[in-house]
């Protein structure tokens, strides 16, 4: 197991309540709620953007937060890389210089860091954007670009909270298509955030449930679908 949290948080966005959340090689995870169930919190914590108040985060089996014995790994030296609602490009950078940021921020040199950038934009289909910048790229453009950089630097948890979310439904149908082929090639955790049903369902191996801050039911699919607990967790798959 890659990914091992136990999650309670008195954050001032939600307050969360023992979630627990485990994510293994080459699977992905879906962390699924209605708005405002403290899905975002969640993974935010697990990135060390917000600090649990109690229980523990542990990747490939070394605790990186845990604040009952002092345990703290700040976010930037955690094994994770987050792609996030919106692309968050800087936009002074081209593409390749926004995908090749990580490394160079690791002390790779830049001429390095821009190669490993082009070949990670070409696997991703995606070498025609190289030189532009992040005005000229359209949405589901900018959520790829986003991704080469937080596959770039090999996390061993890749975080993704929303990707497609301010996409129009064709853009989400494309990108949801293409994530799959290239997370396919992904040996680390995948841990998604979504409230989209038909999303979860195209992209998870295992489901985590949240409702008001707390696990309701986690399992996969069929577990959900056989034998839901709540009246969100029927509706979800029926």
């Amino acid at each position: 197991m890659i990914l091992d949290a136990l999650i309670s948080t008195n954050a001032e966005e939600f307050q969360l309540v023992d979630i627990k959340i485990t994510a293994e090689a080459n699977e992905t995870t879906v962390i699924i709620g209605p708005n405002g169930s403290g899905k975002t919190t969640a993974l935010r914590t697990i990135a060390g953007l917000t600090k649990l108040s109690a229980g523990r985060i542990s990747i490939d089996s070394k605790d990186v937060e845990d604040p009952e014995r002092g345990v703290w790994v700040a976010p930037e030296n955690r094994p994770i890389a987050m792609v996030m609602q919106e692309p968050n490009l800087f936009p002074h950078l081209s593409a390749r210089a926004n995908v090749a940021f990580g490394l160079e921020a690791q002390g790779v040199p830049r001429r390095d860091a821009q190669v490993r950038a082009n070949e990670i934009l070409s696997l991703l289909e995606m070498e025609h954007v190289a030189k532009l910048r992040p005005r000229q790229l359209s949405g589901g453009e900018g959520q790829m670009v986003a991704l080469a950089r937080a596959l770039i630097i090999e996390p061993r948890v890749l975080l993704l909270d929303e990707p497609f979310s301010s996409l129009d439904a064709t853009s989400r149908s494309d990108m949801g298509q293409k994530f799959r082929s290239v997370l396919a090639d992904y040996s680390g955790a995948r841990v998604l955030v979504t409230h989209d049903p038909v999303e979860a369902s195209s992209l998870g191996d295992h489901f985590v449930v949240i409702e008001d801050g707390r696990v309701v039911q986690s399992g996969s699919a069929n577990e959900l679908r056989n034998n839901p607990k709540t009246r969100y967790v029927a509706d979800l798959l029926s």
